[in-house]
């Protein structure tokens, strides 16, 4: 080994970690609606939590003028968990659809080579049977391949010493 190979070696075993480019930033908008979708609970908990908090800070006074204010919000935040939830639902449906579709091809697929399994299983019976009919003597068989090959080799090995 020369001198360059050895640099090469101490260079590749660094303790530098390459981080991925940074990607395009979401907007600020895109980035909550991505934090509902993923933590609908939390989100519904913080938001009682913060509702709860602002009901404790407020004026007497001026509740009622929050209370409306903060029911249309909710009314607002109750369609958009109403949508989110109907597209869930649309896709589990789908989901659902292809596991049936394709649980029901692998049953075709597993009865299909079960019925092959049992014909082969049921002439590899037979076969069997047969032969130990013939080995008992009750029963005469043709002869397998090989018998017929010694049985012809042994013709030809006859016409040859004649």
């Amino acid at each position: 080994m020369d001198s360059g190979d050895t640099s090469d070696q101490a260079t590749a075993q660094t303790n530098v970690v390459v981080l991925p480019n940074k990607g395009e930033e979401l907007p600020v908008h895109r980035k909550a609606a991505e934090f509902v979708r993923e933590h609908p609970v939390a989100t519904v908990a913080g938001g009682l939590a913060l509702g709860a908090i602002a009901a404790a800070l407020i004026p007497r006074g001026n509740r009622a003028f929050v209370a409306r204010k903060s029911s249309l919000m909710a009314e607002a935040i109750a369609a958009a968990s109403a949508a989110v939830a109907q597209q869930a639902l649309g896709s589990l449906d789908t989901a659902s659809s292809g596991v049936k579709r394709g649980a029901h091809s692998l049953a075709s697929l597993a009865e299909h080579a079960g019925e092959v399994v049992a014909d082969r299983a049921s002439g590899a019976a037979h076969a069997a049977y047969e032969r130990a009919q013939a080995l008992l003597g009750r029963k005469t068989l043709p002869p397998t391949l090989g018998e017929r090959i010694a049985a012809r080799a042994g013709e030809i090995a006859g016409r040859l010493r004649k």
